[in-house]
Formats: structure tokens, C-alpha cells, sequence
């Protein structure tokens, strides 16, 4: 891990169980700056100690070996929610909670206090984090299943811009709920296909 401010840079060794990981990626709060990797190591910034100590090992809690998350976020109350090939899970209060199971969730990002986004096999949904409530707002049709990269919400113009892997770029109008190709800056009435 490196951080860089001005004219400083500063190397930080992470205490690593294992180094069979293929990504570290940072997830972060005003209050809370993690580091984690696809195989579920999480590491918390120690400001006292200027170091990354041991968070958790998602795969030794789940005695799952072969866990693999695609993404981790943390919300306002400093949960982390953490969406992977098995599901979503909640780490609170150093206790982890898998609410979605059996469902492989591809990316997650925040909506807005109360609501995250999650983009699964299945389709893109809301899930309430007060009550752990999921909703999907698009299933995907049979021959219209999309592999979600990445989510960028716009909430001054209520669009979530939806990025697919090796496909095409999607919109999610939240007033006509609806997820289109290409048509969120269109003018009304030339919509493209609905998903």
C-alpha cells in the first residue's frame, strides 16, 4: 500500500495471512479506511501506530477456502458491506452477517444513507441496510444477462450509469424505472431496448 500526499510518500507492508490474492483494493469513511483483497483479507489503518493491522479473514470466519469478493463498501455507520461470488455480507461491530445467500453479487456501491446498489447474476437491486430488505429495480431476461463492472450514481440527475464487462453501457432512470442502453441523455420518446 502507498500513500502519497504533496511531496511525501509513504510504503506500508500489509500483515498479509496468506499472499494468494490477485487484487488489494482500499474501501473508505471520514472515520474508517480499510484495505482488502479478493480473498477476503481486511486490514483497518491504525493512525496511532501509522500502520494496517488485522481486520478479519472472511475465508477462515466462513471456513471457505476458495472465497472470492468482487467488492467492498462502507456506509454511513461504518458497516462494511462486502459482495461477493456467495452473496453480500455484513461486517458490524466485528461480527460478520450474510444476508444475500446463494446469489453471486458482482459490484456494490453506495445510494444513499439508507440504501446501497447490487448488481447480481440476476439483475441490479436496492438493499435497505436499516432492515437488510433486498429489491431488485431490473431482473435481466433470458439472453439479456449482463456482467456488471462498475456503478457510478449521479444524484443530482437520479441516474445510475451501470458499466457491463465486454458489453455496453446502461442507465437506470429512477423516476421510470428502467434500465436502457445509451439513453439516459436522449431526448424523451427515442428510448433504446429496456432490460
Amino acid at each position: 500500500m502507498l500513500r502519497i500526499s504533496e511531496n511525501d510518500f509513504r510504503r506500508y507492508n500489509l500483515p498479509y495471512n496468506t499472499t494468494d490474492n490477485y487484487f488489494t483494493r482500499i474501501a473508505y469513511h471520514p472515520e474508517l479506511l480499510v484495505v482488502y483483497t479478493n480473498n477476503g483479507q481486511f486490514f483497518t489503518y491504525d493512525e496511532v501506530y501509522d500502520s494496517f493491522v488485522p481486520l478479519a479473514d472472511i475465508r477462515q470466519l466462513l471456513q471457505n477456502e476458495f472465497f472470492n469478493l468482487n467488492r467492498a463498501i462502507i456506509d454511513r455507520d461504518q458497516r462494511i458491506w462486502i459482495g461477493s461470488m456467495d452473496g453480500l455480507f455484513k461486517w458490524e461491530n466485528d461480527r460478520l452477517d450474510w444476508i444475500l445467500k446463494e446469489t453471486h453479487v458482482q459490484h456494490i456501491a453506495l445510494y444513499d444513507d439508507s440504501s446501497i446498489f447490487v448488481a447480481t447474476t440476476q439483475g441490479v437491486g436496492l438493499m435497505d441496510t436499516e432492515k437488510n430488505e433486498f429489491t431488485y429495480i431490473c431482473r435481466y431476461q433470458v439472453n439479456n444477462e449482463l456482467e456488471v463492472s462498475g456503478f457510478l450514481y449521479d444524484p443530482a440527475t437520479e441516474l445510475l450509469w451501470v458499466g457491463t464487462i465486454s458489453s455496453r453501457l446502461l442507465c437506470y432512470k429512477k423516476r421510470r424505472h428502467h434500465l436502457s442502453e445509451n439513453t439516459c441523455g436522449r431526448a424523451a420518446g427515442t428510448a433504446g431496448p429496456h432490460y
